[in-house]
């Protein structure tokens, strides 16, 4: 009997649940609990966000200001 063999077989972060896009409350809510101390992995659980873009969003709004989190087309209605 002929089996294919297990590629890329590792443990998934993924809980089932569908992936929604941050809301700008949300993003403000995750930043303000950044600064409070939780750590991003606590973060990522709430969330349900990747660690690395949760690091690149802080990042992001610690150099360019919490209007950065604000979707693009909300902050062309608003100029």
């Amino acid at each position: 009997m002929n089996c294919t063999p297990k590629v890329r077989q590792k443990k998934s972060n993924f809980r089932g649940v569908f992936i929604m896009k941050l809301t700008y409350e949300d993003k403000v809510q995750i930043y303000e609990l950044r600064n409070q101390g939780y750590s991003l992995d606590q973060l990522s659980n709430k969330f349900g966000i990747n660690i690395s873009n949760l690091s690149y969003m802080i990042k992001l709004i610690d150099r360019y200001g919490i209007e950065i989190a604000k979707k693009r087309k909300e902050s062309l209605l608003l100029s």
